[in-house]
């Protein structure tokens, strides 16, 4: 075993598998799911947080497009964080590291999403990550609210709800807890077992009402907050 794959532990395996087998696919899992990831780098170096978003995709999809656009979408979500409302700024962020990284293919996307023409249709190969990641964009240099954008991207069909995620991760960061609108807020966040249902139940770390506590311990642990501040704050905006 390779040192590096030392350091990957049980994940190395995972890793070498898809390097072998999945590195083809463009698909969009590895972005739909990597925001935590973003919040809780959110005070590394960019180039830190770039090297965390990439590996995280080789878990699954580690084509080197959907790698890069791991890297330049949690760059941009850094930024948010860090700069709340700034959108220029984020966007920037992204395009400054995706150039640099000699990714073309990526940078395309990004300069496309950040003009002025019309956006892909998503309905032809619709896990394609390129549409999620665009819109993201797209919305982020449009400063849309967050409802609006989320429903823009469902409208459009294709692979709804990873695209309404990737989408929703960006505008999520951009307006803060405060710009998503209570009532969804708290289809989610209110949620805290499965008494209807009648398969197999989520343990109590995975309910959605645990998100609250989730962000705030990747946060404060990012950045030295208090984790009840951070809790308490975060459930005050969504009206918990």
């Amino acid at each position: 075993m390779h040192h590096d794959e030392e350091k990957m532990g049980p994940l190395a395996a995972a890793m070498r598998k898809q390097a072998q087998f999945g590195r083809a696919s463009k698909a969009n899992g590895a972005l739909m799911r990597i925001t935590p990831l973003a919040v809780w780098g959110s005070s590394l170096s960019d180039d830190h947080l770039a090297a965390a978003a990439m590996q995280d995709a080789q878990l699954s999809h580690p084509n080197p497009a959907t790698q890069h656009a791991n890297a330049a979408y949690c760059l941009a979500l850094k930024h948010l964080i860090q700069h709340p409302g700034d959108a220029e700024g984020a966007a920037a962020a992204a395009v400054a590291w995706v150039e640099a990284s000699g990714c073309e293919e990526v940078a395309g996307w990004l300069r496309e999403a950040l003009g002025e023409g019309p956006g892909p249709s998503v309905n032809h190969m619709i896990g394609y990550v390129k549409y999620g990641f665009f819109y993201a964009f797209r919305h982020l240099r449009n400063r849309s609210p967050y409802l609006d954008a989320l429903r823009e991207v469902l409208l459009l069909k294709g692979d709804t709800d990873t695209n309404a995620a990737i989408v929703g991760g960006m505008l999520g960061a951009l307006h803060g807890a405060s710009g998503v609108p209570p009532h969804m807020a708290q289809a989610v966040l209110g949620r805290h077992g499965q008494p209807e249902s009648q398969g197999p139940k989520r343990p109590d770390w995975l309910q959605p009402g645990r998100l609250p506590e989730v962000f705030a311990q990747l946060y404060g642990k990012a950045t030295g907050a208090a984790v009840e501040e951070v809790e308490a704050a975060v459930q005050g905006l969504v009206g918990k």
